[in-house]
């Protein structure tokens, strides 16, 4: 794997080029452009925001700032995971020329998506300054280590590290799928229907706190909650944009190590059936 991580970093211009022209290609033809990096999340929070605070009367204060908060990191997530299933697939005239790296394929549409989530930062914070956050406690369960607000440096580093390890984790699970799909093309369907399972079972449009109810079996609140990683991911963000608090460095740690296990699993999968890729696309 080390060595397959050399290869791309060798081939860099060749991602770069290929990150260039899928931007190019996502808005050509569009008048409003790279804006639609802001306007959908917006508009997608604008959906959801309408409907648990007016139709199913989710009670908390500011909730758009929440839901938006946990939108970002779950659009680059999703919509990468996706796309990177069908990317060796729909690569194929290129996975047939002659020492072309296959992996470079699910990290592009990785990479593409990061630079949509990075620009749509650029309306968060604003937001989250005009608008307002819900109440901390309406957030998590506090904690007396977690009352005193991160020094903005830390904030900020923390941050950074918390969208490699995304980075990470997500183009593991985009290397696995991509291969698998290559093989059988019923994955890309299931997948699409898996993560909107994975949606609402991760708190990005409810707290993390409210499945600790009587109303949620303490199973499903261990898969949703335990055993999810984007929840882990979800509520670091909202620690940082909305308590102000980074993630401690055990945390961090933790997540770091998933996500190069999950990297490390999507490379062996995809180096398992990288040879028939030729004949299969």
């Amino acid at each position: 794997m080390k060595n397959r991580i050399l290869n791309v970093f060798r081939h860099r211009a060749l991602v770069q080029a290929l990150v260039a022209r899928e931007l190019k290609a996502r808005y050509r033809s569009s008048i409003l452009g790279f804006l639609w990096s802001f306007l959908n999340p917006l508009l997608l929070m604008g959906v959801y925001a309408t409907v648990f605070t007016i139709f199913l009367r989710f009670g908390m204060p500011n909730y758009a700032s929440f839901l938006l908060t946990g939108l970002l990191p779950w659009i680059w997530f999703s919509t990468s995971v996706n796309e990177a299933t069908v990317s060796v697939v729909s690569g194929g005239n290129l996975i047939k020329k002659v020492m072309f790296p296959a992996e470079v394929l699910p990290l592009v549409c990785v990479l593409t998506n990061l630079i949509h989530y990075l620009l749509s930062l650029i309306i968060l914070i604003p937001f989250l300054v005009l608008y307002g956050s819900p109440p901390p406690e309406k957030v998590l369960e506090l904690t007396p280590d977690m009352l005193v607000s991160s020094n903005p440096v830390w904030l900020f580093l923390s941050f950074a590290i918390l969208v490699v390890i995304q980075l990470i984790f997500t183009y593991g699970i985009g290397l696995a799928l991509s291969a698998l799909t290559v093989h059988l093309r019923d994955i890309q369907h299931i997948v699409l229907n898996l993560m909107t399972l994975w949606f609402f079972a991760s708190p990005i449009i409810y707290p993390a706190m409210q499945l600790n109810s009587k109303q949620v079996p303490s199973a499903l609140k261990s898969l949703a909650i335990d055993f999810n990683p984007i929840a882990y991911l979800v509520i670091a963000h909202h620690k940082i944009f909305i308590l102000r608090i980074a993630p401690s460095p055990v945390e961090l740690g933790a997540m770091l190590i998933g996500s190069l296990i999950v990297l490390f699993i999507g490379y062996s999968i995809f180096e398992k059936f990288r040879d028939s890729f030729d004949e299969e696309v």
